[in-house]
Order: structure tokens, then sequence, then C-alpha cells
């Protein structure tokens, strides 16, 4: 029989944010269904418990447990909640995502019809954002923020990102897959750990959808699951969204490195030439002057030095200074 682990992980959470989590995962349809629900408190100030809005949910809860991990980072927090777990599928969510109800049942359905796919994805993703968001992140901005509406269910066995593959939210992973990601991450000593503190670093799901595909399991999306990502208006800002649009990009290449080091020469012959950057650059830049569409050039040029600055990472190569000068005239700054 299926036991499915729920494990919600957490950093400092906003009280409204989290309370629709875990209002949404207590209303799941679990009848036939073994479960448990493991919240990771990951370095906070202050824990649920101490909440006394929030404890009054987590005490409605049949099974829940809390528990606490001091090292910062995402990757840190799921390799604690796996490792307290008893379930042989992993659900992970994170502490703004409101799942639907039918979303375990549909999990379940989903092992039972592909039992060959370890990982799978919700194919619809719908954002919410709540407070005072700005304007143009709200019209702009919602597939930085993972919304999604697959019309069918999808999966891939291949290296390369492919769109079917899932960027987190809601991710659903076979346990025994999830236990060789915990192997490789301390056997290669991976310094991808996620997002720690205010820092936007990323792309340990790539690690964990590699770890499937290196062991020849196919990964997924499927539009039966769906979930609400909660945005809150300190992150609905075209300060943050700048910040992500670069920092996506710029975690992409080590990330992948880690896991894969015979990608290195490919990222060597994908470096652009400082010459043809600012080409690049100067086309969108003119462009989104001419149609007045300066954000979303800026945009695009975040997307271009994300993945150079990553490329240089990887290479061990300094960024040149000009460059550096740009990304902190858009409010990146590399040393943060």
């Amino acid at each position: 029989m299926t036991k499915i682990s729920i494990i919600i992980c957490t950093y400092n959470p906003e009280t409204a944010i989290i309370k629709r989590c875990l209002s949404a995962v207590k209303r799941l349809q679990i009848i036939g269904i073994e479960y448990e629900v493991i919240l990771v408190e990951n370095n906070c100030i202050t824990s649920i418990k101490e909440n006394s809005e929030l404890s009054l949910i987590a005490e409605g809860f049949n099974g829940l447990q809390i528990i606490s991990e001091n090292k910062p980072g995402l990757s840190n927090a799921r390799i604690a909640g796996v490792n307290k777990s008893t379930g042989n599928w992993i659900v992970f969510f994170d502490d703004d995502n409101e799942p639907s109800e039918d979303y375990l049942q549909n999990t379940i359905q989903l092992i039972k019809n592909f039992p060959y796919v370890k990982i799978w994805g919700p194919g619809n993703v719908t954002v919410d954002f709540i407070g005072n968001p700005e304007s143009w992140v709200k019209e702009n901005c919602k597939e930085i923020f993972q919304e999604k509406h697959f019309a069918d269910t999808e999966f891939a066995l291949q290296k390369t990102w492919c769109t079917c593959y899932p960027p987190g939210t809601g991710m659903v992973v076979e346990k025994q897959l999830y236990l060789k990601f915990i192997d490789y991450y301390h056997a290669k000593q991976l310094k991808t750990t996620g997002r720690i503190g205010n820092s936007l670093l990323s792309a340990e799901d790539n690690q964990i959808i590699l770890t499937a595909i290196l062991n020849n399991y196919p990964v997924g999306t499927s539009p039966v699951l769906n979930l609400i990502h909660i945005i809150s208006d300190k992150k609905s800002t075209y300060s943050y969204v700048k910040r992500l649009r670069f920092y996506v990009k710029y975690s992409i290449p080590f990330a992948e490195i880690e896991m894969l080091p015979e990608r290195f020469m490919f990222y060597k012959k994908q470096l652009l030439s400082e010459s043809a950057l600012a080409i690049l650059l100067s086309k969108y830049l003119i462009k989104g002057l001419l149609k007045r569409q300066m954000r979303e050039a800026i945009f695009e040029c975040l997307l271009v030095l994300g993945n150079f600055c990553g490329i240089n990472l990887v290479l061990k190569k300094d960024n040149p200074k000009w460059v550096i000068s740009f990304l902190k005239l858009t409010g990146i700054n590399l040393n943060e």
C-alpha cells in the first residue's frame, strides 16, 4: 500500500500565508489513504507552536509532526523531513502552497497508472497575489511564480530541461529515489542547498530531477494535480521579480555541473563573447526604449545576464566590470 508523507518546509513564514497552506492540507481528501504530515521549521526565529493562531490549526492535525532543522537551505530542510518520514512517497509543499482537496487522491492514481515515473509535479498552478501587489507584476509575472495550465499528462527522460519537469512547487517524489538524492548530496558535497535567508539562489529541484534521470526514471507533470501559489506583496514588487528573474537563471549551470560534470564543455562553448553580449543587450534595450517597454527589456537582459554570469561561475571566470556595473544599476548585487 502506498503511504504518503507530506512535508512542508518553512522559514519565518507569514501567518496569513502558512495558515492557508495548513488549512488546505487539513482539508485534503484522505479516505482510504495512509498519510502523515511533517512540518519542518528551517532555522525559524519563532516556532509555529508559539503562534497562538497557527498552533490551533496544528492541533487539529492527526499525526502532525513539527520538527526543526537549523542548517539553512531548502535542501537541508527537505532532507530532515524525509529522514523523519515513514511513507514510501513524498509530497513536498512550500508554506505558500494551497493544494486542491483531491491532491493526494490524484497523486495515488498517477502512481498506479504510471509506476515507472518517479517524480510528478502539478500541471495546474494558479498564482494568487495577496495584499497590494504592484500592478505591472500582477499583469506580467505570473509565469515567473510558476503559473501553468497543462492540458495533458506529460513525462520525459532527458538530461536537458524539459517543459514537463516540475520546478519544485507541489513536487511528488518516490522516497527511495529521494534517498538516492541524499546520497548524492552528501557524497558529492553539493553546494546547491536552496534559498537561504533573503538569497534567491536555487535550482536544487533541478538536481532532484537529474537524480531521477540519471537512474533512468522519467519525470512528469499532470493537470490532475492542482494548487494555488500564494504570493505576498513583499514578493510582488518589480525589485523582487528582477532579482528572481536573474538568480533562477544564474543558479542553473552550477547546479547542473554538480550533478553532470561532463556538461562543463557544453557551457564553455555556450558562453557569449563580451562583444556579442553587449550587442544582444543593446538590442533589447533599444527595442524597449522604442516600444516604451523598458521593464520588459530589463527582464530580457537579466535572463541573458543570469545565464552569462552563471556560466562564468562554472568556468571560474570573473565577470566583466561593465556587466557588474550594469547589474548594480538594475538592483542586482552578485555579492549579496
